[in-house]
């Protein structure tokens, strides 16, 4: 039992400098992967060695939660999850030049990114160019590219409070890459819904979602894909009941039971 022990010892002690040789070798051949990669690429041109054709971008819109809903400024803030897929023809590699790696992940800010845009938008950002909530991509060598990020999405929505508390509001809200017409951008939604079971139910409202529509519209001499976004909210009745009408009516009774005490009880409360 003693000599297999100190035979693993011996062992371990062999092989673990060559461990971090091989951790060490890999990073130097990541860093010159990264370097050879992005020392001459330019993420304002579209990654394609025939600028002619079409980048096809993979869309998926997951609405999470609303985190706001203001009546006052009629506007609707809703946290989304956007994934989207595409192909990079300079971000290509042989693995067996590299050490076999097959994948990096780069920083949102080092590649070319599809510039989503929500019309009306209550922010100075785009949806995809706020680098500092997003996450780093997802790139294998044959140049597939897979991005998700999370997106705050706040924007105008017109409110009738007629039927208050009963009221229910619909919004439609256009998402389009503003900057690149349908043949240089081709939009491609993987999936109609916008919800999976993984929604997040707010406590005072309620969302219904309606799929996805994918529209082509001409401005000028080129055209156009947006995608609508479109959904209705519905307000849940009880919470106004529970905290604010039934709070109103038990204050109300306490109020006349201060009439029943006799004026010298002590127990109610005026001028002395």
């Amino acid at each position: 039992m003693i000599m297999y022990t100190a035979l693993r010892i011996l062992s371990i002690g062999f092989l673990l400098p060559f461990r971090f040789l091989v951790i060490a070798q890999t990073y130097n051949q990541t860093a010159e992967l990264m370097q050879n990669l992005f020392n001459r690429y330019n993420k304002n041109i579209r990654p394609v060695l025939n600028q002619s054709n079409a980048i096809d971008v993979i869309t998926t819109i997951r609405l999470r939660n609303i985190e706001h809903m203001s009546e006052k400024d009629q506007t609707i803030t809703l946290s989304t999850v956007i994934v989207m897929e595409w192909a990079d023809d300079l971000l290509t590699w042989n693995p067996s030049e590299y050490g076999n790696i097959t994948l990096i992940n780069p920083g949102a800010d080092m590649t070319w990114l599809p510039p989503l845009n929500l019309d009306g938008m209550m922010s100075d950002k785009q949806l995809l160019v706020d680098t500092s909530l997003v996450t780093p991509l997802t790139v294998r060598y044959n140049g597939s590219v897979l991005w998700f990020t999370n997106v705050r999405l706040i924007k105008a929505c017109m409110m009738d409070m007629t039927y208050f508390p009963n009221d229910e509001h619909s919004c439609q809200w256009p998402i389009h890459f503003h900057t690149y017409a349908a043949h240089q951008v081709k939009i491609i939604l993987r999936s109609l819904s916008v919800n999976e079971g993984k929604f997040i139910q707010n406590v005072e409202y309620e969302l219904f979602p309606e799929p996805l529509t994918l529209l082509r519209y001409r401005d000028g001499l080129q055209d156009y894909e947006v995608i609508l976004l479109s959904f209705k909210i519905r307000r849940h009745p009880q919470m106004f009941v529970i905290n604010l009408m039934f709070p109103t009516v038990a204050l109300s009774f306490l109020n006349i039971l201060v009439f029943v005490l006799p004026a010298d009880s002590g127990e109610k409360g005026g001028p002395r």
